[in-house]
């Protein structure tokens, strides 16, 4: 009997924050939406923008522009979007600038960083060469996890 090699090969979201590309493993993006009305914390971290409710559910609103050290929201001109995800056993909201695409992302494709190229406290876990340009690949849980650490 032929053994096969089985391909690993995974999609990723693509968005824009900052006016920078990243990329999300589609795995933890639910749905993406447009933005609706989001309630502040006060005295929360800094990173959350505060709460929404979707479809009756009360949701932390993650402001991805504060997480990824753009300063305050940078909005795109009303292409920002809500991509809602279930990340450590939690559904929270990345508030972004705008939503670009899906893509299949091979593995062989994906180059790691080193300690010279990694950044954003180890977010960054990897970049993807495309015609457009570099995709860098965020870690969502560390992100989710980091804040619930600091929060």
């Amino acid at each position: 009997m032929e053994e096969r090699k089985v391909e690993t090969e995974k999609n990723i979201v693509v968005f824009e924050v900052g006016g920078e590309t990243f990329g999300a493993d589609i795995w933890h993006v639910q749905e993406i939406i447009l933005p609706v009305k989001v309630v502040p914390i006060p005295k929360s971290h800094p990173y959350l923008e505060g709460v929404a409710e979707i479809r009756g559910e009360v949701l932390p609103v993650i402001d991805a522009a504060k997480a990824l050290g753009f300063g305050e929201g940078s909005g795109s001109g009303g292409e920002d979007r809500f991509m809602i995800a279930n990340v450590l056993g939690q559904k929270v909201i990345f508030h972004v600038d705008r939503v670009l695409s899906i893509l299949p992302c091979p593995e062989e494709e994906t180059a790691g960083t080193d300690e010279l190229t990694a950044s954003l406290e180890g977010l960054v876990t990897g970049t993807l060469k495309r015609d457009e340009g570099i995709i860098l690949l965020l870690d969502l849980e560390k992100l989710v996890g980091q804040i619930k650490q600091q929060g």
